[in-house]
């Protein structure tokens, strides 16, 4: 497997943000939230269509969605407390992957670190958080056509429900362009107004880890990757099957894999888990 990539451009809000939205103080939670990405990948398979129309409709829609979405073109400011809503843009790049999909989707030894490194062309979260753009989206395609999107997005300016509606007002954005209704409305625009709610404190380096810590994590941190066999899913169901009325197998393995850290959480002093369950997809195997 060999990661190729094509091109790399930025993309901006079609309309520029006013000035009086181009400083947006983070909420104190904002402040707080760790320095990292959130990571969403969406596969496709071939489907015969044209790469090169749906590759410019999503990045024209991508900037239609950016103007109401004004604080993931910008860039951090004082320390990480604050966005620079200066529409700098986010960063869109494409890419060939040689291998056809089912090999990538099939290899379960693959590790995160690992799938990062093939499915994303380089590091982003460099030392200078005034330069780290806040989104970033990657469109790989396979050999045999298959598509994955990787959508990045910094934890400072969204977690996983605010991203996720991000993606759904792309999508909706795409939709309306696509089918010829521009300029597209949003029945529920986003505010980005939890800094009244939760006022912001004086933090140094935004909230974050001191460097000794920072440290300590660096050192003492470990990722692993599960594979769930359908016997197995279907063997914790019939554990709860009485108490929740056909559950999910995303809700499933999501408790299962909740219950478990607790349980390490409290038996072991000084332990501290971190559980992406915006990374959590499940593929049915025999």
């Amino acid at each position: 497997m060999e990661l190729q990539i094509v091109s790399k451009e930025t993309i901006k809000p079609l309309s520029a943000t006013p000035p009086q939205l181009k400083k947006l103080p983070l909420s104190l939670f904002d402040q707080q939230a760790p320095k990292m990405y959130i990571h969403l990948l969406y596969f496709y398979y071939n489907h015969d269509i044209s790469s090169g129309y749906s590759r410019q409709l999503l990045k024209d829609s991508l900037s239609k969605a950016l103007t109401f979405y004004y604080p993931f073109a910008g860039r951090l400011r004082d320390d990480g407390n604050s966005i620079n809503c200066n529409d700098v843009g986010a960063i869109v790049s494409e890419a060939k992957l040689r291998c056809p999909m089912s090999e990538f989707m099939n290899n379960f030894n693959l590790e995160r670190e690992e799938i990062l490194k093939l499915t994303l062309s380089d590091d982003i979260n460099g030392k200078d958080q005034r330069l780290n753009p806040l989104l970033c989206v990657q469109l790989t395609q396979f050999e045999c056509g298959g598509e994955v999107m990787y959508v990045l997005c910094s934890h400072k300016v969204a977690d996983l429900a605010s991203l996720t509606n991000f993606i759904n007002d792309w999508v909706f954005i795409a939709r309306s362009s696509r089918d010829g209704n521009d300029p597209p409305t949003l029945n529920c625009p986003p505010q980005f107004n939890g800094a009244s709610f939760f006022p912001p404190t004086k933090l140094e380096s935004g909230g974050e880890l001191n460097s000794r810590t920072e440290r300590q994590y660096e050192n003492g941190v470990s990722t692993k990757r599960f594979v769930f066999k359908s016997s197995k899913i279907a063997s914790l169901k019939g554990m709860v099957c009485e108490k929740v009325e056909n559950p999910t197998r995303v809700q499933i393995l999501t408790a299962f894999i909740y219950k478990a850290a607790v349980s390490a959480k409290e038996s072991v002093t000084g332990l501290l888990i971190l559980i992406s369950f915006d990374q959590l997809y499940t593929k049915i195997i025999g």
